[in-house]
């Protein structure tokens, strides 16, 4: 993203923290933060929080879930390991999905029939398509979609971004309170939607899928080119928070 260094650069001269929020979890956050430093960015996996935690810790501590039955990838599965939830394909307490490039006809079947049985679900994130180099790969909602077809049912919970979920793990993993956090993006219906779910303040960029008709009726605090000008904004000190 044009401008990404001077932003990473500004925020560490004004003192302030950061963290990377994103609904993608075809990769680890370690993966993730990987790929950011090879584009220059001064970013650990610590700086990162993926819908992979957030559908994690929600299992665990909001469904109460042992065992799960999951549609996703690596990454997912790792997550959900890491917070001592049992992956099972026989009479899971739960089914999660996510992306997952590995899915075949027999899972997606047996996870439909889990669902019918009365088994609770959710989807790690909405996001319907991923973009790549090659064109739109399905995303998480699509299998959902496809899921939701068959059964009739849709998901009892969507994590990920613009739910209250990920603002509120943000916010924790931030350690400040919600309104002197600023949630910066370049997509209004997810990140400024974020944002105001959950008592943050937002700077939408429109070097994304946004353009400034759609940003004035965002609701954003503020609307930027690129992130080079909020980088001087910064530093300029001329945002709270």
């Amino acid at each position: 993203t044009p401008g990404a260094e001077r932003l990473f650069e500004a925020i560490e001269q004004s003192g302030r923290s950061f963290l990377v929020v994103t609904n993608n979890n075809s990769i680890s956050v370690g993966e993730h933060a990987e790929r950011l430093r090879g584009a220059g960015l001064p970013v650990e996996a610590e700086n990162i929080l993926s819908s992979a935690e957030v559908a994690a810790e929600f299992l665990k501590e909001e469904w109460k879930c042992s065992s799960v039955m999951v549609l996703g990838a690596k990454a997912l599965r790792e997550a959900l390991l890491e917070k001592g939830l049992n992956l099972t394909d026989e009479n899971p307490d739960c089914v999660a999905v996510g992306f997952d490039t590995e899915l075949c006809y027999e899972r997606l079947k047996a996870a439909c029939f889990e669902i019918e049985r009365g088994c609770k679900w959710l989807a790690t994130h909405p996001d319907v398509a991923m973009p790549s180099a090659e064109g739109f790969w399905p995303d998480c909602g699509a299998i959902t979609a496809a899921i939701s077809s068959c059964t009739g049912q849709e998901p009892d919970m969507v994590l990920g971004k613009p739910g209250k979920h990920m603002g509120r793990a943000a916010i924790r993993r931030s350690g400040f309170a919600a309104e002197q956090v600023m949630m910066v993006g370049d997509r209004a219906e997810t990140d400024v939607l974020l944002a105001k779910e959950n008592g943050m303040s937002s700077t939408l960029v429109l070097t994304g899928a946004t353009d400034r008709k759609q940003a004035r009726a965002s609701g954003a605090e503020l609307i930027v080119d690129d992130l080079r000008q909020l980088a001087k904004l910064l530093l300029d000190n001329n945002i709270k928070g």
